[in-house]
């Protein structure tokens, strides 16, 4: 629901923001992959713990504004953090980068055009050439992964067709009636993207 898809977003930004205060490097205290580091989902800081857990408080609140009467939405996403962005994605395929400080929105984007069908979507993937340039968020929808540019949002148009790739196309066999849906972002090793998927 878009309530639950709030309060993930919230508890996520608690641990982000308590981060982002530590003396540690930027590299410690950023987020930049799924899962963190190894897909440990583990945090180097220790600004948190059992003494004042409790004391902890609501930093700010963002909801994506997917509205579901029938309660089917379902939020899967686990955010990244780069670059003092917060990249997340909605219950209905959106994706967003917000502002990690205050939540204002800096960009969306919405690559099934306000489709009323939920999407299960765990997230995205941040990749950025040698010199720390031509930075990017990849991400999967449907049968479909896209390549957004991290500042702005906008498609990648040197990446396969104008910014995105049918990931039913060159399987060596007819495309029209597979079925490939890629729920979660994979990883990056080096310039390669190694994503997983359902298939029919």
């Amino acid at each position: 629901t878009s309530q639950l898809t709030m309060y993930r977003i919230i508890f996520f930004v608690l641990i982000i923001l308590i981060s982002c205060t530590s003396k540690k490097t930027s590299q410690d205290v950023e987020w930049r992959k799924y899962g963190n580091e190894g897909n440990n989902r583990f945090s180097p800081t220790t600004q948190i713990d059992s003494t004042n857990v409790s004391t902890l408080k609501p930093a700010w609140e963002f909801s994506t504004g997917d509205v579901d009467p029938k309660n089917n939405l379902q939020l899967q996403c686990h955010p990244i953090m780069v670059n003092g962005k917060l990249y997340v994605t909605s219950g209905r395929g959106k994706v967003y980068a917000l502002n990690a400080a205050t939540s204002q929105p800096i960009w969306s984007f919405d690559a099934l055009k306000d489709s009323t069908a939920g999407e299960i979507n765990r997230g995205v993937v941040y990749w950025e050439d040698e010199k720390a340039n031509n930075r990017r968020i990849l991400f999967c929808a449907r049968s479909e992964l896209y390549a957004l540019d991290a500042d702005n949002g906008t498609l990648i148009p040197s990446f396969g067709d104008s910014g995105r790739i049918d990931l039913r196309k060159n399987l060596d066999r007819e495309d029209t009636t597979l079925s490939v849906v890629a729920t979660s972002p994979g990883v990056i090793y080096k310039d390669m993207l190694i994503i997983g998927g359902r298939v029919s």
